[in-house]
């Protein structure tokens, strides 16, 4: 699921390809989308760029990029269905220039980014024997930077975040989460572009991103069980957290302004699992997804006073 930038629509992705966009003013549904290759597969990634024109989708079958700045005219401006792969994942940039797309093909992965300006399309360089298993842009209408997490080995057994868009390919190599072939994992730049937060089932890794957006490090870690992570408005960090005895997942927020991580507070849920959270970028609110479920809670984010 994706916010609007400017807080008109929360688009959230379905178990049969369907993408739906629903009104945050009134809850009505604006517009509903569909995978293009037949029998569409679970929506595992949406995008937006950071002006709201164009929405990214990614499942198993294909990556498709729409035009959206009008609801009753959608187009589609870019299309992926080279084949399903069950790696394959895809995003908008901010700006609004670029779809990269990763795929994992045997051992290796690859990854490519296909340009909305002149329609070409070229291949960036990914460690050996790294593939991508998330990614995210900077919500910057001026910026392409990407970030690509990586699984690197047989089993997931070291992380990798590969930062494109910038001019030369970089690699963040320490402190980065090793994200298991079958842990929880996600991805994801704050609505404000000044952090990259990533997670695995044990560890949540922050970066802060500099105004030149050359991420180094060394990154803050929370040693945390988190189901998934993210960053909203004023260096509000919220991870969802669920202990084996625990019907519901728990909601913790941190503040991230000073030198290290502080807690603020929990919030409980109704939800037994959570799959992904976004923050609003224009108003104190927080959508909690359980993809499991099919399930999708809205909340007032607490703490929110600088």
């Amino acid at each position: 699921m994706v916010f609007h930038p400017q807080g008109a629509w929360l688009a959230v992705g379905g178990g049969n390809g369907d993408i739906r966009l629903w009104s945050l003013a009134n809850g009505e549904l604006l517009a509903r989308l569909q995978d293009p290759r037949e029998g569409g597969a679970r929506i595992s990634h949406l995008g937006v760029s950071a002006e709201g024109r164009y929405l990214s989708m990614t499942s198993r079958a294909s990556v498709v990029v729409w035009d959206v700045s009008d609801l009753k005219k959608i187009t589609i401006r870019y299309e992926d269905t080279y084949n399903p792969n069950p790696d394959l994942i895809g995003t908008i940039t901010g700006d609004g220039k670029l779809c990269f797309v990763a795929r994992r093909e045997g051992t290796e992965g690859r990854l490519q980014a296909y340009s909305l300006v002149n329609r070409s399309l070229f291949e960036l360089p990914l460690p050996a024997g790294a593939h991508v298993v998330a990614i995210a842009s900077i919500p910057d209408r001026e910026s392409t930077l990407t970030a690509a997490y990586c699984a690197a080995g047989p089993k997931g057994e070291a992380g990798r975040i590969v930062l494109v868009g910038l001019g030369d390919t970089r690699v963040l190599d320490k402190d980065v989460p090793a994200p298991g072939l079958d842990d929880p994992i996600s991805i994801s730049f704050s609505t404000d572009g000044r952090w990259l937060v990533a997670n695995n089932a044990t560890q949540v890794s922050l970066w802060r991103v500099p105004g030149s957006q050359v991420i180094r490090g060394p990154a803050q870690i929370l040693p945390l069980q988190a189901l998934t992570a993210a960053v909203g408005p004023n260096n509000r960090l919220v991870v969802a957290t669920k202990d084996e005895d625990d019907d519901y997942v728990t909601l913790q927020f941190f503040d991230l302004s000073g030198p290290s991580p502080q807690l603020l507070g929990q919030q409980s849920t109704t939800i037994p699992w959570v799959s992904a959270l976004a923050f609003s970028p224009r108003e104190p609110l927080l959508a909690v997804a359980d993809d499991e479920e099919g399930t999708v809670e809205l909340h007032p984010v607490p703490f929110m006073k600088k």
